[in-house]
C-alpha cells in the first residue's frame, strides 16, 4: 500500500519534470544560433529599422528612448524570444517589453521603445539601464541618462556640390544631386564622397577626374562635422583624349591629357617599303596635329582630337640606283663605241697620208 502511494505521489513530479524539459528544449531551440552585435540608444527608429538621433542623453521633453540592437549569426526563419528590462536610477526595476522576432538572414535588427514625455520617466531624472535577454539568456546592458529639457538644437545649411556638375555626391551612402543644400544639426558628423573618374554617356573622348575638395582635402571620401553653414565642392579636372593613327610604323602620344595642356604625336619611321621599286614615305600630320617631322608640333588639348600620319607612295631608292646604273652603263657603252670608231678612222688616215720612200740616188761615175 505504501508502495502504491509512493508511486502515485511520484507521477505528478515526473510529469512536471517532463513538461519542464520540453519547455526548456523548446526555449533552447528558439534561441539557438546568435551572438550580440551592435546596440545603442536613440530618439527614434525609421520604418527600415534604422536609428535616428543616436544619443546617450535624453531630455524630459523627448518623446521616447529607443534601445536599438542587432543580433549576428542568426538562423534565418528562427523565432527569437526577446525581452528588454528597464531599470531606473538606483537599479530599481521599472518595467519591461517582451516579444518574438523572426530572423530573415544572418542578422536580426530590432528595437524596444520606452516613452519619456508625458510618462513617469520624465519625473525620474538620472542614469537608467536597459538589459536585453534572448530567451532566458542575458545579451547586453545599455545605460542612458534622462535629464532636464534640452536646449534648442541649432541647424545649419550645408551645400554639397561638384565642379563641373558631372556626378552625384554620396552622403552617408546615399546619392544626392550636385548642388543640393542639406540642413544638419550642430555637431553632427556625416560621410561624403564622389567617384574617382566620371565618363558621361554620350560624351566621347572626355572624362572628369577628381582633384580635391574646395577646402583642399584630397581624399575622395571624408567625414565632415557640422559647426556652421558650409559648402563642400568636389573639384574635377577635365581630360581630353588624343588618338594617334598611322598605317605604318609605331606611334606614341595617344592617351588622356588635362584640359589646356599640350601633347605631341610621334612616329618611329618615315619610310616603309611598298615593293621592289616603291616606298611609302611619311609626308606629315593631319587632323588634330600638324608638322612634317616624325614628331608633330605641340597639340593644344582643348577637346578630343585625332592625329593622323599621312603617307605617300614614291619610287624607292633602289629605283634611282637602277636608273643611275643604267645611265652609267649607257654612257660607258657609248663612249666605248665612239672611241673604237675614232681609233679605226685615225689609223686609216695615217696609213694613207704617208708618201712612198724616195728612190735611191744613182751611182756616180768617174771619168
Amino acid at each position: 500500500m505504501n508502495n502504491g502511494l509512493r508511486s502515485m505521489s511520484c507521477k505528478p513530479i515526473f510529469l512536471i519534470a517532463i513538461l519542464g524539459l520540453v519547455i526548456l528544449t523548446s526555449s533552447i531551440s528558439e534561441i539557438h544560433g546568435y551572438k550580440a552585435g551592435r546596440y545603442l540608444t536613440c530618439q527614434n527608429v525609421t520604418g527600415a529599422y534604422q536609428p535616428v538621433g543616436i544619443t546617450d542623453t535624453f531630455a524630459i521633453t523627448d518623446t521616447y528612448v529607443c534601445v536599438w540592437f542587432e543580433l549576428e549569426d542568426t538562423i534565418s526563419g528562427t523565432k527569437y524570444p526577446l525581452t528588454v528590462k528597464y531599470y531606473q536610477p538606483g537599479l530599481k526595476y521599472y518595467g519591461e517589453a517582451a516579444w518574438y522576432s523572426v530572423a530573415y538572414g544572418t542578422h536580426l535588427i530590432d528595437y524596444s521603445r520606452m516613452q519619456i514625455a508625458g510618462a513617469e520617466p520624465s519625473n525620474i531624472p538620472g542614469q537608467w539601464k536597459a538589459s536585453l535577454f534572448v530567451g532566458y539568456e542575458w545579451a547586453f546592458d545599455k545605460t542612458f541618462t534622462i535629464g532636464t529639457a534640452a536646449p534648442p538644437t541649432k541647424t545649419f545649411s550645408v551645400m554639397l556640390d561638384t565642379d563641373p556638375k558631372v556626378t552625384t555626391v554620396i552622403l552617408d551612402g546615399n546619392a544626392i544631386p550636385a548642388g543640393t543644400s542639406m540642413d544638419f544639426k550642430e555637431g553632427e558628423t556625416h560621410v561624403i564622397s564622389v567617384k574617382d573618374t566620371v565618363e558621361k554617356a554620350g560624351e566621347t573622348g572626355v572624362r572628369y577626374v577628381f582633384k580635391e575638395w574646395s577646402d583642399g582635402i584630397a581624399e575622395r571620401t571624408r567625414t565632415i562635422k557640422v559647426f556652421g553653414p558650409a559648402t563642400y565642392t568636389a573639384i574635377f579636372t577635365t581630360q581630353w583624349y588624343l588618338k594617334v593613327e598611322s598605317d605604318f610604323g609605331e606611334v606614341k602620344g595617344e592617351g588622356w591629357y588635362n584640359k589646356g595642356t599640350q601633347a605631341v604625336a610621334t612616329l618611329d619611321m618615315g619610310r616603309v617599303g611598298a615593293g621592289f621599286l616603291e616606298d611609302w614615305v611619311f609626308k606629315g600630320w593631319t587632323g588634330g596635329a600638324s608638322g612634317t617631322d616624325l614628331k608633330s608640333k605641340p597639340i593644344l588639348m582643348d577637346g578630343p582630337k585625332t592625329a593622323t600620319a599621312q603617307w605617300e607612295k614614291q619610287f624607292s631608292v633602289v629605283f634611282y640606283v637602277v636608273v643611275v646604273v643604267v645611265l652609267v652603263l649607257v654612257i660607258l657603252i657609248a663612249i666605248f663605241i665612239m672611241m673604237k670608231r675614232g681609233i679605226l678612222k685615225l689609223s686609216t688616215r695615217r696609213s694613207r697620208a704617208l708618201p712612198p720612200p724616195p728612190p735611191p740616188p744613182p751611182p756616180q761615175t768617174r771619168g
